[in-house]
């Protein structure tokens, strides 16, 4: 007996602007030291990997069907993410030489290499020579708070090399997704509390975005629509156990892949169930008050 194809939803998931403010608040709330014996900042990260592979899937699968390659691919990426980056940097260093020049010690490095690695997000480098239990606390990071968007290169990067097998193999971008999954759950299950940079310690947080969309805007089967909600919530529910039985010093003094994985998989199951009240949850005026962003 065959299946009964699923109902396809739009590639645009308004209220993802919303989650991502959400969760924007709570890095920001961290910083001031509100929610910091939670981490409540690290698990708003966790979130942002969730809805950034949500969104680089869409960009990615919209860039195949409409004829561009892997160059305006990584063009546009690169037209969204570093700009406002570059203004970050600036102001950084002109805040670090205001507080200089009135008596304050020197807090920018002097090293080229350290600068190169800033200026291309390759700070993660660093780490794999000198591995850390955050990957926040890299020494090479001239703003902690960047740590995240080195693993977001490395996502753009891949998801790109996947488009262009796509392209030539014709076949789907998902299976790259899934395929990467494999070695990315072993390593977390043989380093939960260790960061040493490389994509595939976050590839499980990002691809459950991935998932997400395709379970929603792409998948016509009620079978494998079925497998991604009840893999989902196995995700959940064991690393929700695991998290509980092997949480050692906590999650606030040290890196839990478990707890990562109950907060990412909870939110792409609460993305899963919330499409359907997309439209009316943008009709409210708090969301009519944030500002819209494009793929």
């Amino acid at each position: 007996m065959t299946a009964m194809p699923t109902h396809l939803w739009p590639a645009r998931y308004r209220m993802i602007d919303g989650w991502r403010a959400l969760a924007a608040l709570t890095v920001v709330c961290h910083h001031l030291h509100f929610g910091i014996q939670y981490n409540v900042g690290h698990m708003g990260v966790m979130v942002f990997f969730v809805i950034s592979g949500y969104c680089i899937a869409a960009t990615s699968e919209s860039c195949l069907r409409h004829g561009h390659g892997f160059t305006t691919y990584m063009r546009r990426r690169v037209r969204r993410i570093y700009p406002p980056y570059l203004f970050a940097l600036l102001f950084f260093a002109a805040t670090r030489l205001l507080k200089w020049t009135m008596g304050g010690g020197m807090q920018l490095s002097s090293s080229i290499i350290v600068w190169l690695q800033t200026l291309t997000l390759t700070q993660w480098l660093t780490l794999l020579w000198h591995p850390a239990t955050y990957a926040s606390s890299n020494q090479t990071l001239c703003v902690a708070a960047f740590w995240s968007l080195n693993y977001e290169e490395q996502f753009y990067l891949v998801i790109g090399a996947i488009m262009v097998v796509s392209s030539r193999l014709g076949w789907p971008i998902m299976w790259g997704v899934l395929a990467l999954m494999i070695p990315a759950f072993a390593w977390n299950l043989t380093h939960p509390s260790i960061s040493y940079g490389f994509f595939l310690e976050y590839w499980v947080h990002f691809s459950l975005g991935a998932l997400v969309f395709y379970r929603l805007c792409k998948m016509t089967n009620a079978t494998a629509s079925r497998t991604i909600d009840a893999g989902l919530s196995i995700l959940v529910l064991g690393s929700g156990v695991a998290w509980a039985l092997n949480k050692g010093p906590g999650f606030p003094l040290q890196r839990s892949v478990y707890a990562e994985w109950f907060i990412c998989g909870a939110f792409a199951l609460f993305l899963l169930v919330a499409r359907s009240v997309d439209d009316f949850l943008v009709r409210t005026w708090l969301a009519q008050s944030w500002p819209n962003s494009a793929f």
